[in-house]
């Protein structure tokens, strides 16, 4: 228990328990001076109460113990303030940083690869070379090599003509290392030509391509769904020619 021995300006000394003192001022119980604590003239000395020993005593600076006793703060409310402060300093200078930064380049843009398929019967039934010639249109060092995905489908007519088309197999994923693996040392992308050679399964009447950077769940993207309709398009049988009378 450290015992705190203060003096008035009379004179008067009070020794106290500094951990009870909860106010940055002491009542002098003589003369009712009020004593403040953290003016080191006020103090006299500190006194170990278990072995007796007077230490010295190491006081804030009179600035900052006016200011404590302006605003009525005790010492623990200035730590947290200066805690504070220097994590609301410590974020702004991040913050700082970061504007500095450059804008992070997303990659695989799959909306810049263009493409053209062909389509190629062999001289075995059933089977099908498919040719895809791809350009990146955007940063060549951004977009890598897609995977091309081949969704096979049964195409049915309906009683209203609409035709419908429902896939056979699940989708088959071809990636990079699939039909270019020569290229996938390189970090750059301009052109590539996948060359496939494809069995098509029992009950396909089209196969459909699309490009993608997902993997198979992207064939449900408006994006793929445009290539099915296409198909779907040029599959439907033309429409009779009206009679003129």
């Amino acid at each position: 228990m450290p015992l705190m021995t203060y003096q008035c300006s009379q004179g008067h000394q009070v020794t106290v328990d500094r951990d009870q003192l909860t106010s940055a001022t002491i009542d002098c119980p003589t003369c009712h001076e009020t004593i403040d604590r953290f003016n080191s003239k006020n103090i006299v000395h500190e006194v170990d109460a278990s072995t007796g020993e007077i230490r010295q005593v190491v006081v804030p600076d009179n600035r900052i113990a006016n200011f404590l006793k302006k605003y009525k703060l005790n010492i623990c409310a200035a730590v947290f303030g200066v805690a504070l402060s220097a994590a609301i300093s410590l974020a702004i200078v991040e913050k700082d940083d970061r504007s500095q930064e450059p804008p992070q380049v997303v990659e695989n843009q799959i909306e810049d690869i263009a493409y053209q398929q062909y389509f190629v019967a062999t001289e075995e039934s059933g089977v099908y070379k498919i040719e895809i010639k791809m350009s990146n249109m955007g940063d060549r060092q951004r977009n890598h090599l897609p995977m091309i995905l081949v969704e096979f489908m049964k195409l049915t007519p309906g009683a209203d003509g609409v035709m419908t088309a429902t896939p056979v197999i699940p989708t088959a994923v071809f990636k990079p290392e699939d039909y270019a693996p020569d290229q996938l040392q390189s970090m750059e992308f301009v052109t590539a030509t996948a060359q496939l050679e494809i069995q098509l399964p029992v009950g396909t009447d089209a196969a459909v391509t699309c490009l993608t950077y997902i993997g198979a769940s992207d064939m449900k993207s408006e994006r793929c769904i445009q290539n099915v309709n296409e198909v779907i398009r040029k599959a439907a049988p033309a429409a009779p020619a009206q009679e003129t009378k």
